[in-house]
């Protein structure tokens, strides 16, 4: 969640700058949009022709209309102010506001960051608890709370940073968040770490847990999976025999026809094209004076992965009422079971409602499943099958792609209009230096910060930080803290981790695959 200071509520363009840029764009550019995470599971274009609302004997028009009339009594108490509060409360995980290109001074002590008093004290308890030898699977790890409270008052670089220097390690690897918990932050270290969970979780020994980057996520606010033997959770930590069938449905819907991502971005996958976002983009802000960098990214989004991959074509109102579900979802799903209550009680809805909103959601999404591709990917007439591939979708929208897409649009606009790069360093006609600006934003200000996954024998916690990978000195120089063009598309294309690209599946076997599936599909809706 990014902070309400990060960017004002409504982004500083003024009518006559906006309209000026927008109108000096060539055709291709207008509606810019720095939309790349989707890399968690990915979105891409594919327009489901709804010439009849009723298929295979499925009312599609009905389940839309009651899955928004649940948002509606699920959410009419919701306070978006209370929430803004709240996401405002930490620093931004970069340890800066977006925009700000300015990180730690280059020979800075890490430590600097924790003063001398108590939060060192804390930091200092906190990073040398000895790891346990054998990591049974409970409930309520003080240490994972008390650093992740501290990761969320510093800031991501500066916690991970102090961590390492209090650890006294090489730098690739510290203890925590939590007991039995890794934390991998070199370049290298990232990388191979990634590449073991495909080939780990087909074998068994490695599996994916119900987190989302550096969280925990509670079980109550997945309450549809309960009693579940295996993928309890979120679409994240899909168990391998789950992922096996929903992974080459994403890949079908998402991706760009490659078992696994080369280097090169393609500029047309299966289901879309770089011409789909160009129209969408450009109908979208078609008449608007100003636009919201919070909140339009989000309705846009939602609008947009809904006719992506459904062909779900949703007003701005009903996107709107859906942000409003994501919002709510999200901080409900980072409580622990303890606080969630109260969590919900605090902005003004509960538990059982929000967890009906997202019920009365999936079935919406399992009537266009079920009347369109999704039978040739796995059994549409068997329940459970199509339940969990309706909250995979669902999921997608509420915590994959619809919070980390909106948050890399806020990146890329702090940094072209709060001047990270001059115009002699970036022509916003250029489609190339569009591409850099894009992912310099994406290397600085990363919208996936963690990739968590757990050895099934131990209970031990390894998370890759695809974040800090872009901040390791010895790829990306001296002032990898700052914000700086640093060289062409193939510098930034062999060093990215972003998508996850070391991820790739095993050998013959597309459906272990973990690279982002829309990874291609992400890139061009900068275009």
């Amino acid at each position: 969640f990014l902070p309400k200071s990060v960017l004002p509520t409504r982004a500083p363009l003024p009518r006559d700058k906006f309209n000026s840029t927008y109108r000096n764009l060539p055709v291709p550019m207008r509606g810019l949009s720095f939309n790349v995470a989707f890399c968690s599971v990915g979105f891409g274009i594919f327009f489901v022709p709804r010439a009849s609302s009723r298929l295979i004997g499925v009312d599609i028009d009905k389940n839309e209309e009651d899955a928004f009339v649940s948002l509606d009594g699920a959410l009419r108490r919701l306070d978006l102010d209370r929430i803004d509060h709240i996401q405002g409360i930490p620093k931004t995980m970069a340890g800066r506001e977006l925009g700000d290109g300015e990180g730690r001074e280059e020979d800075s002590d890490p430590l600097d960051v924790l003063g001398n008093g108590f939060i060192r004290t804390l930091m200092r308890m906190a990073m040398t608890l000895d790891p346990l030898d054998t990591c049974p699977r409970i409930e309520g790890d003080a240490a994972y709370y008390q650093q992740n409270a501290l990761l969320l008052h510093l800031g991501y670089e500066p916690f991970f940073a102090a961590a390492s220097a209090l650890s006294g390690g090489d730098g690739s690897s510290v203890n925590g968040p939590g007991m039995c918990t890794t934390s991998y932050l070199s370049h290298e270290e990232i990388a191979r770490r990634m590449a073991d969970l495909p080939g780990g979780q087909r074998d068994g020994t490695l599996y994916r847990p119900n987190d989302l980057g550096l969280f925990r996520l509670g079980k109550k606010a997945f309450a549809w999976c309960e009693g579940s033997p295996d993928g309890c959770g979120m679409v994240l930590g899909m168990s391998a025999s789950d992922h096996e069938v929903i992974r080459p449905l994403l890949d079908e819907l998402f991706g760009d026809g490659r078992d696994y991502p080369e280097s090169s971005f393609t500029s047309e996958g299966r289901r879309w094209t770089k011409a789909d976002f160009v129209e969408s983009a450009t109908e979208f802000l078609e008449g608007k004076d100003s636009i919201s960098a919070k909140g339009d990214s989000r309705v846009w989004t939602t609008m947009q992965q809904h006719k992506t991959s459904l062909g779900i074509v949703l007003t701005e109102d009903r996107a709107r009422q859906f942000v409003q579900l994501q919002a709510a979802a999200g901080l409900l799903a980072i409580a622990n079971d303890q606080d969630v209550d109260v969590a919900a009680n605090s902005i003004g809805v509960t538990v059982e409602s929000v967890n009906a909103a997202k019920a009365s959601m999936a079935r919406m999404y399992s009537a266009f499943l079920k009347a369109g591709i999704g039978a040739a990917f796995f059994d549409v007439d068997n329940p459970a099958l199509l339940e969990k591939a309706s909250y995979a979708v669902l999921d997608t929208f509420l915590f994959a792609g619809g919070l980390s897409v909106p948050s890399v649009i806020q990146a890329g606009l702090a940094a072209y209009f709060k001047g990270l790069v001059s115009p002699d360093e970036l022509d916003m006609s250029n489609v190339d230096d569009l591409k850099l600006l894009l992912l310099e934003s994406v290397r600085l200000y990363p919208p996936v910060l963690g990739m968590p996954y757990v050895e099934a024998s131990t209970g031990v916690r390894h998370i890759p930080l695809p974040g800090y990978a872009g901040l390791d000195r010895s790829v990306y120089g001296e002032d990898a803290n700052e914000f700086r063009i640093r060289g062409d598309l193939e510098y930034y294309h062999s060093r990215s981790l972003g998508w996850a690209e070391a991820a790739a599946p095993v050998d013959g076997e597309p459906h272990t695959n973990h690279v982002c599936p829309g990874r291609s599909m992400s890139f061009n809706m900068i275009i």
